[in-house]
This record gives C-alpha cells, structure tokens and sequence, in this order.
C-alpha cells in the first residue's frame, strides 16, 4: 500500500499544480482582455484595407429615411464609407433605427476618421452617431498596437488563451479528483482514513476521521498513525465511534496532523508493516 500511496499522491499532487496554473492562467488571460476593454481604443473602430464592419444606430433627429441622413468625416476619395443599408424598429425602447456597414477599400492608408451621422436641419449631435474610425496598414500593425498584452505578444485573441486554460485546467482538475477517489479507496480497502480534524486539549490531541465502510473498529483499540507517504507517527486510541466518523486520542506532544493517515483494523496494521519490512 505504502508504494501505491506514495505514486497515487505524487500524481494527485502533480496534476493539482498543473489544474492551478491553468486556472490562474485563464483568469490572468481574462483579466488582460478585460483591461485592455476597459482601458484600450476608448470606442474606437479598428479596420483594416479591404475589410468591412457592421454598423447600427438610432435616426438622427427630423430624419425618417436613409437618404435624408448625412455623412460627415469621411474621406472624399471613398476608401473608407459608411454606407447606410435598412431601417429597423429598436427592439427595447422603439424607434427608427438603421443599419449599415464601414467598407474600407483595399487600398486604403493607414489614418483616423471622425464620422458624423446627422440630420440636415442643424439639430444637436447625437453622441451615438459619432463614430473614431482607425486604419491600420496590415493585421501585424494592428495586433502590435492591441490594448491586450497577450495580442500585442502573440498575436492572438485573449479569449483564445482564457478557452485553452480553462479547458486544460478542467481536464485535470477532473484528474486530480480522481485520483484523490482512487487514494480514498485504496485506504479504505485497508481499513484506514485521512484525518480531517485535529482538535487539541490538556489531555492531547483527539483526531476525527471517517470510519471506511465495514471496518471493525472498538473504542480502546490502539491504532499507528502514519504521514501519507507511510512514514510512521505514534498511535492514537479509540475514544469514541460517531455515524461516519472515528475520534481517537493521542496523549502528550506529537507530530500528527490533517491529512496523515490512521490503520484502524489490526489486519490492515499486519499488511502495512508487511510492506514496510518488505521494502
């Protein structure tokens, strides 16, 4: 047992790192595209030559169709537009809204636009329809001057790292809570439990641990304490039998603590100390 303990619980232990460092991982990942969203382009529309990006908003005021709505700020050989396409109803508030698209041709240079949609009767700027239009040259220029540490440094979506760790980290955390269940049977196949609590008094200190199912366990018996790598302790003695659990006293100063092992049935006590003179 002592051998299968020890390789089960430097695998456990193993695999537990490696689920933490994903986890932290993909919660750092997350925080950097969260910082970059809250402290990146300020709203601004990042494009690139040749691409094209969808576009809504509210009617500009005294306006009821697409062709009495007028453009301000884009570049009058048309590399860059802002081509407005349907009218559709708001969907929570009501209202005339439109739709559209930025179109950057493919030649277009690097530069910034500020693009006003308005009415033609002077009424006051809607903040809604002013829209920062920047051009980069090529996507490496663009991912170079991301808001994201990860993208400015790979070149890739944030997200992409928070999905990766965050699947890695589920993997093997499904690990590790396996191979704590394959530590939890083998000890009690021999009739031995980790110790969840330590309680200490003047008279010593009592351990609580669960009580494996169909061990004969006494009130009085003796029991060795061991650490989980089966370095033997002392014994405790059996001061009282709850439902699930087994409380055992160990007078006087001692080296026990949560998560060391108790042999609670003199068979399983046997087999212990015929592994540990065999190895």
């Amino acid at each position: 047992m002592i051998n299968d303990s020890t390789r089960i619980l430097h695998w456990q232990q193993k695999v537990g790192f490696v689920a933490a460092f994903c986890f932290a991982a993909a919660l750092l990942s997350l925080a950097d595209s969260l910082i970059g969203g809250i402290s990146g382009n300020r709203g601004m529309i990042e494009l690139l030559p040749g691409s094209s990006y969808a576009i809504s908003g509210p009617m500009p005021p005294k306006t009821d169709t697409l062709e009495e709505m007028i453009i301000e700020g884009v570049p009058a050989d048309g590399t860059v537009r802002l081509v407005p396409k349907a009218l559709f109803s708001g969907f929570w508030l009501g209202g005339s809204m439109w739709r559209g698209a930025i179109e950057v041709s493919p030649n277009a240079q690097e530069a910034e636009y500020v693009v006003l949609v308005k009415d033609q009767y002077g009424e006051k700027q809607n903040p809604a329809l002013v829209f920062i239009i920047r051009i980069w040259g090529s996507q490496d220029v663009l991912n170079a001057h991301s808001s994201s540490f990860l993208t400015r440094r790979t070149g890739l979506s944030p997200f992409a790292f928070v999905a990766f760790f965050a699947f890695c980290g589920i993997l093997t955390g499904m690990g590790n809570f396996l191979l704590g269940r394959r530590w939890t049977r083998l000890l009690a196949e021999h009739a031995c439990s980790e110790i969840y609590k330590l309680t200490r008094s003047g008279e010593g200190t009592e351990l609580t641990c669960d009580l494996p199912p169909g061990a004969a366990v006494v009130v009085g018996r003796q029991c060795p304490v061991f650490r989980a790598n089966g370095e033997p302790l002392q014994s405790a003695n059996v001061v009282s039998l709850q439902k699930k659990d087994v409380v055992l006293l160990i007078e006087g100063d001692n080296a026990v603590r949560v998560g060391d092992v108790v042999c609670l049935q003199a068979p399983a006590i046997e087999a212990r100390r015929a592994d540990t003179e065999s190895n």
